[in-house]
């Protein structure tokens, strides 16, 4: 009988492990290839291009500006020197230390209680939409999440032996994952404390009945109790001073968003309230117990700095030689320039103002990351409702210490910025305790089942909604949807005419590593010089003009509004690429999805034009003085040729391009030439131009029985005429060509039919 029991869960073991391995691949390899974001793949273009330079003989920090420690650097270059260099083989790597992570998971459950910890804790990891959501890309979160789980089985290990061997190796690959990226520090800081409190028996109770206050039930009533303290405070401050800087910074911490560093002070009341009814209410007494562990740390020092070594270790080697002997900039580009991205004692209310934000917003699904936390906690809370019974487990206390020490360190320590892809490790921890402890609870199998079934349905909608709806751009995440496509045809563009042996520069560095183009190693990150190191636009195109890179390729990524400095900088990019480069190529989606080459003039502009033109959301978007003057397409037929419009140029001196327009289901192509002052269409028979500018115009016409007589066109009224001008902030422009007729559609937009229709642009000197 017994060995038929053991046959049976052995059955299920391979069962559940086939089922979670299965639903692991399929969700993380769906659409690897295809995928890709513009808005997303920054990152991922980064360190893919920052491996392939390391296989060139490139080293980061000295030749690179790289902002994470070395060792996913060259993990992942050693990765794609084996099995290839591409995109896909880069993100095997990831889906890899994924599922080496999968079974991590499973043997820490089985350490701490059972294979059916394991088999859940592992489930819960394959099945976590964040995971999914990293697990695929070229992040470095899958490292981290996988030196987080080693770290985490060995701690398991130390706490059920009492054999510090094993908290030295919990330590150790805390410090090895900390040379991969520096957002597991608040855990390893975190882990390192909770092994010392360990080491006395008096000490660890102190830290244990810490945690038990601090996850008492109590605390729910002492929370609500602060909030509306705190809410009291500033509104009565604003009664006081009633001042637009006032009412800016006392607002309601985690309630309202965080927007500016003064509301540090609203952040700081509330946590000196709280801090105060959790000291009177549970009646603690503290001072004897920090005498106690200072006097503890001292006479056990030797075992701190023991402790200490055994994280370092890995860090002094790794980051040593692979970065501090490489370049003198070392520490600075990987640690102190981060350090201003986060705001300790804040981050915590600026996430909860996030999550908040979202509610306010109804844009829920930007939540998908949380959905197994408010699962688990809906659980608890059911748990505590109904008052069922659990089995106490040791490890637990442990677990529940470690993830304490580990929320402080990540909210109120760290400098990191509080998104939930940097919080991995902290999910890790709770999940992981939230798990033990329902498994520890005494469910009769009707509510197991279904508790489960609930679980289980819920994390699968999440799910859906992260492999498929997300890469369709149908919910509200940000999403550029025709990347991938039109990255293709700029790759056909740039073979078929020879510029793959070309310097390029382009702002987001997924687009040099995927269109195989050489550029220059040490700015490939433009958004980390100018947004960690403080570079400005003016230096880096100083660097690449003395260089002599002369190709440019700008995308979505630039073009979208990022945080001050970034977002200054990037429009002196694109003003400075306009003003003094040519479009060779331009590629835009009614979406906001573009992709542009530009090479710069060697030699001055046109006939000294300040005329430019762009594919910019599936239109023809035309410029003068570096101001926007209008989007312009074609239609026939009543069809609008506004959802794609691409544009290649033809001839040089002088300047022409071939347009092509898209509908849904068919297309125009015309050519467009620019000369010093004007701009001239020669349409098909068949199609109208329609102008839709910036700002209100005037349309004014001349007949040919009255030349002298200029009359103004009305809305919804059309006109034949000899001559016809646009009046648009201080600009004229002037309509010539063969059979002119000009319908005026609103009170910015009009409607052009003719042959060679010649737009002539002359500024109004004020």
């Amino acid at each position: 009988m017994m060995w038929k029991r053991k046959v049976k869960s052995i059955d299920k073991k391979v069962l559940a492990f086939i089922m979670i391995f299965l639903y692991y691949f399929v969700t993380r390899l769906y659409g690897i290839s295809g995928h890709m974001n513009e808005y997303f793949d920054y990152d991922e273009g980064t360190y893919l291009m920052i491996a392939r330079l390391i296989n060139q003989g490139y080293l980061p920090y000295r030749d690179i500006f790289a902002v994470h420690p070395p060792l996913f650097y060259y993990m992942l270059a050693l990765w794609l020197r084996i099995f290839g260099d591409n995109y896909v083989v880069g993100r095997l790597f990831s889906v890899f230390l994924g599922f080496l992570s999968l079974i991590i998971a499973y043997c820490i459950g089985k350490e701490v209680k059972s294979w059916e910890l394991g088999v859940t804790f592992t489930g819960l990891l394959a099945m976590d939409p964040l995971l999914i959501h990293v697990n695929p890309l070229v992040f470095h979160e899958s490292s981290i999440e996988f030196f987080t789980l080693l770290s985490l089985y060995y701690f398991v290990r130390f706490v059920k032996t009492e054999n510090l061997k094993y908290a030295y190796i919990s330590l150790f690959w805390a410090g090895l994952g900390s040379t991969s990226k520096f957002t597991i520090l608040p855990f390893a800081v975190a882990l390192y404390l909770t092994i010392f409190f360990s080491l006395n028996q008096e000490i660890f109770e102190h830290a244990k009945n810490a945690s038990k206050v601090l996850l008492n039930k109590k605390q729910v009533f002492i929370c609500l109790v602060s909030y509306i303290l705190i809410t009291i405070i500033s509104m009565s401050t604003i009664f006081m001073w009633p001042s637009e800087l006032v009412r800016k910074l006392m607002i309601v911490p985690g309630l309202h968003k965080i927007e500016v560093y003064g509301q540090i002070i609203p952040s700081a009341f509330l946590l000196a309230i709280w801090g105060i009814l959790t000291i009177y209410v549970f009646r603690i007494s503290y001072v004897d117990k920090l005498i106690r562990f200072a006097i503890f740390s001292i006479k056990n020092i030797r075992s701190a700095i023991l402790l200490a070594l055994a994280f370092l270790l890995p860090k002094l080697i790794i980051e040593g030689i692979l970065g501090v002997m490489i370049s003198r900039d070392y520490i600075y580009q990987t640690y102190l320039a981060q350090g201003g991205r986060g705001f300790p004692i804040i981050n915590l209310f600026m996430y909860i103002g996030d999550k908040f934000g979202h509610i306010y917003n109804n844009t829920l699904e930007l939540m998908i990351a949380n959905v197994p936390l408010i699962l688990l906690v809906a659980v608890i809370l059911l748990v505590w409702t109904l008052d069922l019974s659990s089995e106490p487990n040791p490890v637990s206390q442990h677990l529940r210490v470690l993830f304490i020490v580990s929320f402080f360190m990540y909210f109120f320590v760290s400098p990191t910025l509080p998104n939930d892809r940097f919080l991995i490790s902290l999910w890790l921890v709770l999940y992981l305790l939230l798990l033990e402890f329902l498994s520890s609870v005494k469910f009769t199998k009707k509510q197991l089942y279904g508790m489960l079934s609930i679980f289980i349905v819920f994390l699968l909608i999440a799910d859906y909604g992260m492999v498929y709806q997300y890469p369709q751009g149908k919910l509200k995440f940000i999403w550029a949807v025709h990347s991938k496509e039109m990255r293709d045809e700029l790759k056909e563009y740039i073979l078929k005419n020879n510029l793959s042996n070309e310097k390029f520069y382009a702002v987001n560095p997924m687009n040099t590593y995927y269109l195989g183009l050489q550029t220059e190693p040490y700015y490939i990150d433009t958004f980390g010089l100018i947004l960690l190191k403080d570079t400005n636009t003016t230096e880096i195109l100083s660097a690449l003009s003395r260089r002599d890179v002369k190709y440019y390729i700008l995308s979505t990524w630039i073009y979208y509004k990022w945080p001050e400095p970034a977002n200054k900088e990037f429009n002196n990019l694109i003003s400075y690429i306009n003003k003094n480069g040519y479009l060779l190529y331009g590629d835009s989606y009614k979406n906001g999805d573009i992709i542009e080459i530009y090479k710069l003039k060697e030699f001055p502009r046109w006939n000294n034009s300040e005329i430019a033109l762009f594919s910019y959301t599936g239109a023809i978007l035309i410029e003068n003085h570096s101001e926007y003057i209008a989007k312009i397409y074609a239609t026939r037929n009543n069809k609008h040729y506004n959802l794609r419009t691409k544009i290649k140029i033809s001839s040089i001196n002088p300047l022409i391009y071939d347009v092509t327009q898209y509908s849904t289901d068919t297309q125009v192509k015309f050519s467009l030439s620019i000369a010093s002052d004007s701009l001239k269409f020669v349409l098909p028979s068949d199609s109208e131009l329609i102008m839709e500018f910036y700002a209100p115009v005037t349309v004014g016409y001349s007949l040919t029985s009255n030349p002298n007589v200029e009359k103004i066109l009305t809305k919804n009224h059309s006109v034949h005429a000899t001559k016809v001008n646009i009046y648009y902030k201080d600009y004229i422009l002037s309509l010539s060509g063969d059979n002119i007729k000009l319908t005026k559609i609103s009170e910015d937009t009009v409607e052009i039919i003719g042959n060679n229709i010649t737009i002539k642009i002359t500024r109004e000197r004020l």
